[in-house]
């Protein structure tokens, strides 16, 4: 894929990739999960659908992209810094297609939320429409959890697997640690509480998601894997059950769809995508 950096309005820098046909009027828009890079993540998807005009994403604080500027948080800027970018996109196609997976697909869900005018179609493969927490979903099992399961597919060598574990880590620690800052204030004027117990607090806040899933009014495809341990199938139920005009596909697969169930996966997704919307 060809990359070019996009400055976003305060300055920040990321990278832009761009495959597929660049006479297509439609443009599917790709959006990895967290710790991946949009240079490569969906190459397999990026093949099959070479007659559309193809472009994915470095979200802050991921691949060639800069941190984010304050503590290197991926979620503050994530959900502005897509619509930024489908902005840009929308004004050259008459079509624009979403596809996120994961952490992607939470993003790309509130960017659809935010600016319903900009996507056409919605996708979330992967994708839990809530944070839940418990004690074994803390950032240090989270991220071994996580690099685990990811390590069934990419198989990197055991030094990189403590980096990754690693980086996983401090992603999940920053995140907590931005969750809880965010209800601080309100937290020690009620009363004391370990660190668990406000993110825990703010985790069920942002549960409110479930209560706008309603407004969507895109057509939208979810797909979940039976297998995931990470998005669990539960969450893939709830987006259908809540979007209403969404279809759900369910895999007898894990986490990571497409890369180990990706001919299917295509095959679904160029259904979705030449469907006409009646």
């Amino acid at each position: 894929m060809q990359s070019k950096v996009f400055e976003t309005r305060d300055s920040a820098k990321l990278y832009l990739y761009e495959a597929g046909n660049p006479e297509s009027n439609t443009a599917i828009f790709l959006l990895p999960g967290l710790l991946c890079s949009g240079e490569s993540y969906f190459n397999k998807q990026v093949q099959a659908f070479s007659r559309y005009h193809i472009f994915s994403l470095d979200l802050r604080g991921h691949g060639r992209s800069d941190p984010d500027s304050n503590n290197g948080s991926v979620l503050r800027c994530a959900a502005d810094d897509v619509i930024e970018i489908l902005e840009s996109l929308r004004s050259n196609h008459d079509q624009l297609y979403c596809v996120g997976h994961s952490l992607g697909g939470g993003v790309v869900l509130n960017a659809t939320l935010t600016r319903p005018d900009l996507v056409d179609k919605l996708v979330l493969l992967n994708t839990a429409p809530t944070l839940k927490l418990s004690p074994i979903n803390t950032p240090f099992f989270g991220a071994v959890l996580i690099v685990a399961e990811a390590h069934k597919y990419f198989s990197p060598p055991i030094d990189r697997l403590i980096d990754l574990t690693t980086a996983m880590y401090g992603k999940l620690h920053d995140l907590s640690g931005e969750l809880a800052q965010s209800i601080s204030n309100e937290v020690k004027a009620a009363h004391e509480k370990t660190a668990i117990e406000e993110v825990r607090e703010l985790a069920d806040r942002k549960n409110s998601l479930e209560n706008r899933l309603h407004k969507i009014a895109k057509p939208t495809l979810v797909v979940g894997g039976y297998l995931d341990i990470i998005a669990l199938y539960s969450g893939s139920i709830t987006l259908h059950n809540k979007i209403p005009d969404s279809k759900l596909h369910r895999i007898f697969g894990g986490h990571y769809l497409n890369i180990t169930h990706s001919k299917l996966i295509n095959k679904i997704l160029m259904d979705f995508f030449t469907k006409q919307v009646a």
